[in-house]
Protein backbone atom coordinates (compact mmCIF):
# COMPACT_ATOMS: atom_id res chain seq x y z
CA UNK A 1 0.00 0.00 0.00
CA UNK A 2 1.20 3.67 -0.55
CA UNK A 3 1.11 6.10 1.78
CA UNK A 4 -0.82 9.33 1.32
CA UNK A 5 0.86 12.45 2.44
CA UNK A 6 -1.35 14.73 4.29
CA UNK A 7 -0.34 18.29 4.98
CA UNK A 8 -2.36 19.82 6.79
CA UNK A 9 -3.17 23.45 7.54
CA UNK A 10 -4.88 25.70 10.06
CA UNK A 11 -6.98 28.49 9.02
CA UNK A 12 -5.46 32.01 9.01
CA UNK A 13 -6.01 34.02 12.12
CA UNK A 14 -9.58 35.45 12.80
CA UNK A 15 -10.96 38.74 14.46
CA UNK A 16 -12.49 36.27 17.00
CA UNK A 17 -9.20 35.08 17.55
CA UNK A 18 -7.54 38.23 18.43
CA UNK A 19 -10.36 39.28 20.42
CA UNK A 20 -10.33 35.55 22.66
CA UNK A 21 -13.50 34.72 21.33
CA UNK A 22 -14.84 31.14 20.93
CA UNK A 23 -15.63 30.47 17.61
CA UNK A 24 -16.24 26.58 17.26
CA UNK A 25 -18.58 25.97 14.54
CA UNK A 26 -19.28 29.90 14.25
CA UNK A 27 -17.63 31.80 11.91
CA UNK A 28 -15.61 35.01 11.83
CA UNK A 29 -13.72 37.15 9.28
CA UNK A 30 -9.97 36.44 8.42
CA UNK A 31 -8.08 39.58 9.88
CA UNK A 32 -5.40 41.55 7.38
CA UNK A 33 -2.80 39.73 8.86
CA UNK A 34 -5.00 36.11 8.52
CA UNK A 35 -4.86 37.29 5.09
CA UNK A 36 -1.56 37.63 4.64
CA UNK A 37 -0.95 34.50 5.84
CA UNK A 38 -3.35 32.77 3.78
CA UNK A 39 -1.32 34.20 0.65
CA UNK A 40 1.95 33.40 2.25
CA UNK A 41 0.98 29.60 2.39
CA UNK A 42 -0.89 29.73 -1.20
CA UNK A 43 2.78 31.09 -2.15
CA UNK A 44 4.55 28.15 -0.10
CA UNK A 45 2.36 25.37 -1.72
CA UNK A 46 2.46 26.43 -5.04
CA UNK A 47 5.47 25.46 -5.61
CA UNK A 48 4.63 22.32 -4.67
CA UNK A 49 3.35 18.88 -6.29
CA UNK A 50 -0.44 19.05 -4.93
CA UNK A 51 -2.73 16.79 -6.37
CA UNK A 52 -6.19 17.63 -4.14
CA UNK A 53 -7.53 20.43 -1.88
CA UNK A 54 -9.86 19.80 0.62
CA UNK A 55 -11.24 22.29 3.21
CA UNK A 56 -13.69 22.35 6.04
CA UNK A 57 -16.68 24.03 4.50
CA UNK A 58 -16.21 27.61 7.38
CA UNK A 59 -15.71 30.48 5.54
CA UNK A 60 -12.47 31.55 7.69
CA UNK A 61 -11.03 27.81 6.22
CA UNK A 62 -12.36 28.21 2.64
CA UNK A 63 -10.90 31.79 2.31
CA UNK A 64 -7.40 30.45 4.32
CA UNK A 65 -7.80 27.69 1.18
CA UNK A 66 -8.37 30.51 -2.05
CA UNK A 67 -4.79 31.39 -2.56
CA UNK A 68 -3.55 27.92 -2.78
CA UNK A 69 -6.74 26.63 -4.84
CA UNK A 70 -6.09 29.47 -7.16
CA UNK A 71 -2.15 29.50 -7.65
CA UNK A 72 -2.58 25.67 -7.94
CA UNK A 73 -5.68 25.54 -10.38
CA UNK A 74 -7.55 23.03 -7.79
CA UNK A 75 -11.32 22.95 -6.71
CA UNK A 76 -11.40 23.07 -3.29
CA UNK A 77 -12.96 19.72 -1.89
CA UNK A 78 -15.23 20.89 1.43
CA UNK A 79 -16.24 18.40 4.06
CA UNK A 80 -18.08 19.61 7.60
CA UNK A 81 -16.29 16.77 9.13
CA UNK A 82 -13.30 19.19 9.09
CA UNK A 83 -15.36 21.70 11.58
CA UNK A 84 -14.00 22.87 14.53
CA UNK A 85 -15.48 21.15 17.44
CA UNK A 86 -18.71 22.54 18.13
CA UNK A 87 -18.70 24.30 21.69
CA UNK A 88 -22.48 24.84 22.06
CA UNK A 89 -23.23 27.99 24.01
CA UNK A 90 -20.00 29.35 24.57
CA UNK A 91 -19.86 30.11 20.60
CA UNK A 92 -19.38 33.83 20.27
CA UNK A 93 -18.19 34.38 23.59
CA UNK A 94 -14.92 35.64 25.20
CA UNK A 95 -13.53 33.40 27.94
CA UNK A 96 -15.04 36.26 30.32
CA UNK A 97 -18.03 36.12 29.42
CA UNK A 98 -18.02 32.05 29.17
CA UNK A 99 -17.43 32.17 32.82
CA UNK A 100 -20.03 34.57 33.77
CA UNK A 101 -22.92 33.61 31.89
CA UNK A 102 -22.28 29.76 31.74
CA UNK A 103 -19.42 28.74 34.57
CA UNK A 104 -20.57 25.48 34.76
CA UNK A 105 -19.71 25.11 31.30
CA UNK A 106 -17.10 26.52 30.93
CA UNK A 107 -15.21 24.95 34.24
CA UNK A 108 -16.38 21.20 31.99
CA UNK A 109 -14.47 22.20 29.06
CA UNK A 110 -11.51 23.48 31.38
CA UNK A 111 -11.14 20.24 32.73
CA UNK A 112 -10.08 18.51 29.56
CA UNK A 113 -12.81 15.64 30.34
CA UNK A 114 -12.88 13.48 27.02
CA UNK A 115 -16.58 12.85 27.37
CA UNK A 116 -17.81 15.81 28.49
CA UNK A 117 -19.89 17.56 26.66
CA UNK A 118 -21.11 21.06 26.42
CA UNK A 119 -24.57 22.39 26.14
CA UNK A 120 -25.43 22.26 22.28
CA UNK A 121 -21.69 21.58 21.84
CA UNK A 122 -19.76 17.75 21.44
CA UNK A 123 -17.12 16.44 23.33
CA UNK A 124 -13.69 16.12 22.97
CA UNK A 125 -13.95 12.56 22.23
CA UNK A 126 -16.34 12.90 19.37
CA UNK A 127 -14.57 15.64 18.17
CA UNK A 128 -11.92 12.88 17.85
CA UNK A 129 -13.74 10.38 16.32
CA UNK A 130 -14.91 12.58 13.50
CA UNK A 131 -11.21 13.75 12.72
CA UNK A 132 -9.77 10.49 12.57
CA UNK A 133 -12.59 8.80 10.38
CA UNK A 134 -12.12 11.94 7.84
CA UNK A 135 -8.30 11.60 8.00
CA UNK A 136 -8.66 8.27 7.22
CA UNK A 137 -11.26 8.23 4.70
CA UNK A 138 -8.89 11.24 2.71
CA UNK A 139 -5.94 9.19 3.26
CA UNK A 140 -7.50 6.04 1.85
CA UNK A 141 -8.99 7.78 -1.19
CA UNK A 142 -5.67 9.41 -2.15
CA UNK A 143 -3.05 6.50 -1.66
CA UNK A 144 0.45 7.47 -3.33
CA UNK A 145 -1.26 11.22 -3.68
CA UNK A 146 -0.37 14.43 -1.60
CA UNK A 147 -2.86 16.50 -0.20
CA UNK A 148 -3.79 19.79 1.40
CA UNK A 149 -6.42 19.61 4.02
CA UNK A 150 -7.49 23.45 5.05
CA UNK A 151 -8.90 22.71 8.69
CA UNK A 152 -9.02 24.56 12.62
CA UNK A 153 -6.49 23.86 15.61
CA UNK A 154 -9.12 20.91 16.72
CA UNK A 155 -8.63 19.43 13.57
CA UNK A 156 -4.50 19.48 13.49
CA UNK A 157 -4.61 19.06 17.11
CA UNK A 158 -6.33 15.75 16.70
CA UNK A 159 -4.23 13.99 14.05
CA UNK A 160 -1.47 15.43 16.09
CA UNK A 161 -2.40 13.26 18.95
CA UNK A 162 -3.37 10.22 16.91
CA UNK A 163 -0.34 10.18 15.38
CA UNK A 164 2.44 10.57 18.21
CA UNK A 165 0.02 8.80 20.94
CA UNK A 166 -1.22 11.73 23.33
CA UNK A 167 -4.42 11.08 25.14
CA UNK A 168 -7.33 13.70 25.10
CA UNK A 169 -6.57 14.72 28.39
CA UNK A 170 -2.99 15.06 28.20
CA UNK A 171 -2.25 18.78 27.29
CA UNK A 172 -0.56 19.03 24.21
CA UNK A 173 3.71 19.98 24.19
CA UNK A 174 2.94 21.97 20.39
CA UNK A 175 1.04 25.43 19.62
CA UNK A 176 -1.47 24.70 16.62
CA UNK A 177 0.01 28.33 14.28
CA UNK A 178 -1.91 29.76 12.12
CA UNK A 179 -1.40 28.85 8.26
CA UNK A 180 1.88 26.29 9.68
CA UNK A 181 2.11 23.59 8.20
CA UNK A 182 1.92 20.07 9.59
CA UNK A 183 2.68 17.14 7.07
CA UNK A 184 2.40 13.69 7.66
CA UNK A 185 2.19 10.27 6.27
CA UNK A 186 -0.52 7.91 6.24
CA UNK A 187 -0.11 4.30 5.29
CA UNK A 188 -3.04 2.21 6.62
CA UNK A 189 -2.71 2.29 9.93
CA UNK A 190 0.37 3.55 10.34
CA UNK A 191 0.36 7.30 11.04
CA UNK A 192 3.89 9.59 10.80
CA UNK A 193 4.56 13.00 11.69
CA UNK A 194 7.04 14.26 9.44
CA UNK A 195 7.01 18.40 9.71
CA UNK A 196 5.22 19.85 12.97
CA UNK A 197 4.24 23.81 12.62
CA UNK A 198 6.25 25.34 10.17
CA UNK A 199 6.13 28.73 9.77
CA UNK A 200 8.94 30.04 7.72
CA UNK A 201 6.53 31.10 4.92
CA UNK A 202 5.30 33.52 7.43
CA UNK A 203 7.99 35.28 7.84
CA UNK A 204 6.72 38.01 10.37
CA UNK A 205 3.44 37.53 10.07
CA UNK A 206 2.97 34.67 12.59
CA UNK A 207 -0.19 35.22 14.86
CA UNK A 208 1.10 37.27 18.23
CA UNK A 209 -0.96 35.30 20.66
CA UNK A 210 -0.41 31.82 21.33
CA UNK A 211 -4.07 29.83 20.97
CA UNK A 212 -5.17 27.75 23.46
Amino acid sequence: MEACKLIVIRHGETEWNVKGVWQGQKNSPLTERGLQQADAVGLRLSKLQIDKIYSSDLGRCLRTALPAATALGKEVIQDERLRERAFGVLEGLTKEESESKYPGVWEGVSRKDPDYKPEGGESLREKQFRFEEVFRDIAAQNSGKTVVVFTHGGGVDAILRKTIGLTLSQARPYTLWNCSLNVFEVRGDLWTLETLGDVSHLDGIESAFRPR
